[in-house]
């Protein structure tokens, strides 16, 4: 089990409005937590460099200790499907209507169709890449 973990915070009014990102006019709290998948990180790489995106009703998020971007699902934390990279992913996905793109630390750029098990296509710039795509 890994040290790092998700915390998603959502005030009750929030939920009750059906607005996962409302405004906070409450003291925030823990709705839910999770140890993020893969194995510890050493060194400079310990920390967690890749920010959540929320998109519709998932959370997205890259981790140092394994080769993926995870959707965990934004109202119970469940992990509910990993992207399959070569290597960490540090930075936020962007995303259109029905596709997600994201980089990873071996220096790929990766496209996937929103809920896919394989990449639609892959890039290999040849260094490894911490930044979001545009």
């Amino acid at each position: 089990m890994r040290w790092a973990v998700l915390w998603l915070f959502l005030t009750p009014q929030a939920l009750a409005n059906g607005d996962e990102l409302g405004a906070l006019s409450e003291i925030p709290s823990i709705e839910w937590s999770r140890s993020l998948p893969g194995t510890k990180a050493s060194g400079q790489f310990h920390t967690e460099r890749s920010a959540p995106v929320v998109h519709r009703d998932l959370v997205y998020v890259g981790a140092s200790g394994s080769h993926a971007l995870h959707a965990f699902h934004v109202n119970s934390g469940n992990n509910v499907h990993q992207y399959a990279a070569e290597a960490a992913v540090y930075a936020q996905p962007v995303f259109t209507k029905d596709a997600l793109f994201f980089s990873d630390s071996a220096g790929y750029t990766y496209r996937y169709e929103i809920g896919a098990k394989e990449a639609t296509w892959s890039h290999f710039s040849g260094v490894p890449i911490g930044s979001t795509p545009t």
